[in-house]
């Protein structure tokens, strides 16, 4: 028997999983935005760190010297160890079909970028920096070089997983250089700072 209440309460109910699915996805959406927002802050501020690397390494290692030459120091050669390649985020760290994702993404790049398509370096720099992110099961790094090419790409609730994960390790990557030797000795206020710290890693190497 037909009963109207029982058939509103059923219409009620099928609009409120709608909407329940409306919101979850907008909260999706936002969460998603939230994290490469914060992954293309940590990413520049990465890249300012690199930099300041490359501007102190030689002057680092020079006082380095220097310092070994006047305290007669000499620092025996530590024997070749070959290691072995790790990637930035392992197989069994990427959740869902994100690995099949990666791949996906990686071919829309290459369509633009390959040496063989086109004659950009600029666009070739991003050909790259997208190889060695795949190698790296990286799909951060893949979504912001293919957001800066046009490229369409869905993200799906496994995707937030992987992306947390890259900003996880992009901290941690920032976090160790900032408590490297040449950071300190870049930030260092005065000469006598400087040859402390040259002092205390020579000590330690």
């Amino acid at each position: 028997m037909f009963s109207f209440y029982k058939y509103v309460a059923g219409y009620k109910y099928r609009i409120y999983l709608l909407e329940s699915i409306s919101v979850s996805d907008k909260l999706q959406k936002l969460q998603i935005q939230k994290i490469i927002q914060e992954y293309n802050y940590l990413r520049i501020d990465n890249q300012f760190k690199q930099q300041l690397r490359e501007d102190n390494i030689k002057p680092f290692l020079k006082q380095v010297d220097e310092y070994k030459t006047a305290n007669n120091i000499e620092t025996p050669p530590k024997p070749a160890v070959k290691k072995q390649k790790e990637k930035l985020i392992a197989d069994n760290q990427v959740i869902g079909n994100s690995k099949t994702k990666i791949k996906k993404v990686f071919r829309e790049i290459v369509k633009l970028t390959h040496p063989d398509k086109t004659d950009s370096e600029d666009l070739v720099e991003l050909y790259v920096q997208a190889k060695q992110a795949v190698e790296n099961n990286d799909l951060m790094e893949l979504y912001v070089i293919g957001t800066q090419l046009g490229v369409d790409i869905e993200l799906d609730s496994d995707d937030v997983i992987n992306l947390t994960r890259a900003v996880q390790l992009k901290r941690e990557q920032i976090k160790n250089f900032e408590s490297s030797y040449i950071w300190k000795w870049a930030h260092a206020t005065s000469p006598k700072q400087k040859a402390k710290i040259i002092k205390i890693f020579v000590e330690n190497m």
